[in-house]
């Protein structure tokens, strides 16, 4: 088996960003308990952050695993038969998928802008066994290698416009 393509630490990262956002949402909850188990007055404030925290802290987490979907976490290539398998990101698991490289088809650079000067770069590519495109995200410093060795084209496309200027 070789690696193609490795998202590395992005189980560090998601799990991280839930943990923290479960604690949010406990604090949200211990909030609005407070705020209901307070003598008569003035409870407004802690009313209003419980429900911006409880709220906020669904928001992103729906938001979370909606970004993550779909998302390339290794592609490995079975060196004795040319198989591609890809481990795939959906809703709360990892998926592998394994199929030929003529399945995997259509590999485009899909920017994403980011504010108002920044952007973010995936590879997209369609597979015969998945309802929607794989997106493979392009992190500085992310080894190229591999997929270059698949898209070429998609590669170039990419370190056209991103790769810094050479001095």
């Amino acid at each position: 088996m070789t690696t193609l393509y490795v998202y590395r630490r992005f189980w560090g990262r998601h799990i991280g960003l839930l943990a923290f956002l479960t604690l949010v949402f406990v604090y949200g909850c211990f909030e609005l308990w407070r705020a209901a188990r307070a003598p008569s007055g003035d409870t407004s404030n802690g009313v209003m952050f419980g429900v911006i925290f409880v709220g906020g802290s669904l928001f992103a987490v729906r938001q979370t695993l909606q970004d993550h979907r779909d998302l390339v976490i290794s592609l490995l290539r079975n060196d004795s038969d040319g198989t591609l398998t890809a481990s795939v990101f959906d809703r709360l698991r990892a998926v592998e998928i394994s199929a030929p490289a003529s399945a995997f088809t259509d590999w485009r650079v899909y920017r994403k802008p980011i504010g108002r000067r920044g952007a973010a770069y995936f590879i997209h590519v369609d597979c015969a066994l998945w309802p929607r495109p794989l997106r493979f995200d392009l992190k500085p410093g992310t080894d190229l290698t591999g997929l270059r060795s698949l898209a070429p084209e998609a590669v170039a496309d990419f370190e056209g416009p991103v790769a810094p200027a050479k001095a």
